[in-house]
């Protein structure tokens, strides 16, 4: 006669149901494990203690028997703090990166030397091979090196281009839209300098030193003061009148 044990605990097993008989005639029992594996076993190795879980009791056993700890050690750019979380038998430990990020790493990822930052030293050597590669392409190096145009002519594309870019940030930042009386039509956006052009050579193409304003406002500001010599005072005292 089977023995019920359905609604019973083993160590970490909780018998949910009997599920069938095997082939040697051993009742099968569908059990649940503290972890939260669903696993079947015999009710005969349930009831003499040979099964006490799906298996991570043993897991945990052996990583137990085997653990190092690493609190205060240094591994690269992380720091361990504390340990975190054992999961699947591996400890993950709490560390704080160099950057001052804290992150989660394995144990055996730190001890191989796998992971040795939260990230920015593989950042850091993408940006210095980059700015080796850089150096090396400069001037006739650079594979888009066009020889049939003059200095002349490369020095104006280059200004173009910086003024394009500084340009696109201004709008950008503006939505687009004038900043006098917020028309956002396109095509008829200009893109102004607080401090002029051409007395404030440091300020150019400083972003902050634009401003968003459409073509007829544009063109009514230096009605009014003129080109050259523009501050920031004209500037408010113009977005003030009517």
């Amino acid at each position: 006669m089977r023995m019920n044990i359905e609604g019973q605990k083993f160590g970490r097993l909780f018998v949910e149901k009997f599920v069938g008989i095997s082939n040697t005639r051993q009742s099968l029992w569908q059990c649940k494990c503290d972890c939260g594996k669903i696993t079947t076993v015999r009710g005969k190795h349930l009831r003499n203690g040979q099964i006490v879980s799906c298996g991570c009791y043993r897991l945990q056993r052996v990583t137990e028997t085997f653990f190092k700890n690493l609190t205060d050690k240094k591994f690269g750019r992380l720091t361990v703090i504390e340990v975190d979380k054992n999961k699947n038998g591996c400890y993950y430990w709490k560390c704080k990166c160099n950057c001052g990020n804290i992150v989660s790493v394995a144990g055996n990822k730190l001890s191989i030397g796998h992971t040795r930052s939260c990230g920015c030293l593989c950042r850091d050597i993408c940006s210095q091979k980059m700015k080796e590669v850089c150096k090396k392409q400069k001037g006739k190096n650079h594979p888009r090196w066009n020889p049939n145009i003059t200095d002349e002519e490369r020095n104006r594309k280059q200004k173009e281009f910086k003024a394009s870019k500084w340009r696109m940030k201004v709008y950008t930042r503006d939505k687009f839209t004038c900043q006098k009386c917020k028309d956002n039509r396109g095509g008829n956006l200009n893109s102004h300098h607080i401090y002029s052009w051409m007395d404030h050579l440091k300020l150019r193409y400083v972003v902050n030193n634009g401003i968003t304003l459409c073509k007829d406002c544009h063109k009514k500001f230096h009605g009014k003061y003129g080109y050259g010599k523009n501050t920031q005072k004209q500037f408010t005292e113009y977005l003030h009148t009517l």
